[in-house]
């Protein structure tokens, strides 16, 4: 497994430690980091190019892919309607922004996925903090769509 992820370039890096651990000449040490360059140098280039391609379009018009309905809004008991309808635009907000998808997600799928990670490496010890670190990232999630959104909330 150490091999294969080595091959990549993400671990030319350490190839190249290793190299230079095991005294291997400049050549075994140079080279890696040498490739690792240029693959970054033509990453950049073509980054470059794909900008001034994005840049160069002009922009389209902005249209809505589902038409707007009055009075669609959420039912919340004890509200009016208009406390409503300001939490159903923000909660239609949330669903369309990525950013707050990204985080939502972030939050809830991270200790579920550490707690994968757990269960299939047998280190069952670490079982009982996955419940904390679900609370400690909502927390982290509230805090930072606060961030966003506090003056809307």
């Amino acid at each position: 497994m150490i091999d294969m992820l080595a091959a990549f370039p993400t671990g030319w890096g350490y190839g190249a430690a290793i190299a230079a651990r095991d005294g291997g000449g400049v050549g075994s040490v140079l080279l890696p980091l040498a490739a690792l360059l240029a693959l970054g140098a033509l990453a950049q280039l073509c980054w470059i190019a794909l900008t001034v391609r994005a840049l160069r379009r002009p922009p389209r018009q902005a249209t809505s892919r589902r038409p707007a309905v009055p009075g669609r809004w959420l039912f919340l008991p004890f509200t009016t309607p208009q406390v409503a309808a300001v939490v159903s635009r923000e909660l239609a907000t949330w669903r369309r922004d990525p950013a707050r998808g990204v985080e939502l997600r972030s939050a809830w799928l991270t200790p579920l996925l550490m707690a994968l990670i757990i269960v299939s490496t047998d280190l069952s010890w670490a079982l009982p903090l996955a419940g904390p670190t679900a609370a400690v990232f909502g927390a982290m999630a509230a805090i930072n769509t606060y961030a966003l959104d506090g003056t809307v909330l």
